[in-house]
C-alpha cells in the first residue's frame, strides 16, 4: 500500500469509526491512551490512528516537496 492510499484509508475509517477520548471516557470506555499500543490479535500490533496521521501527512507532504510536486 502506497503512503497516500493509506493515509485516504486512515481517513476513511477515522472518520466513519473514531469517538472522541473525551466521549468515551465520559461513557465508561477505555480511552487511546488506556489501551496505547498492543498486540490484540496474536502477531498483529495495533496503534490508533490518531497517533500517526499527523506525522504520515507531515511525511506525504516531504516527499511530495522533495520530488517538485
Amino acid at each position: 500500500m502506497e503512503l497516500e492510499e493509506l493515509i485516504k484509508t486512515m481517513e476513511l475509517e477515522m472518520s466513519r469509526r473514531d469517538l472522541s477520548d473525551n466521549y468515551l471516557e465520559e461513557n465508561g470506555f477505555n480511552t487511546r491512551y488506556d489501551i496505547g499500543i498492543g498486540e490484540y490479535s496474536y502477531g498483529i500490533t495495533m496503534i490508533p490512528c490518531s497517533w500517526v496521521y499527523d506525522y504520515l501527512k507531515e511525511l506525504l507532504e516531504i516527499r511530495s516537496l522533495k520530488r517538485g510536486v
